[in-house]
């Protein structure tokens, strides 16, 4: 999948055999502008459990309020 956040702007975008899918999501803080690709089936293991999430710019870090749960996806982001 290839995740693109523009200043309060999350866009996901991912094509498979299944389909091709767009969503855009609205942040209420804005980052600086990141591109990459990750594997959408590693943000799937993470994203039910995760409360918070982090965009750096070499890896994805999902995690829970009570820091029990780390998910960590890296990345090499797109320039």
């Amino acid at each position: 999948a290839k995740m693109q956040i523009s200043m309060t702007t999350l866009r996901v975008s991912s094509q498979s055999q299944l389909g091709e899918t767009n969503d855009a999501m609205a942040m209420n803080k804005e980052l600086d502008p990141i591109e990459f690709h990750v594997d959408p089936q590693l943000v799937d293991r993470g994203i039910g459990v995760a409360t918070h999430i982090a965009f750096l710019p070499t890896v994805l870090v999902l995690g829970d309020e009570h820091l029990n749960f780390t998910h960590l996806i890296a990345h090499a982001a797109l320039v």
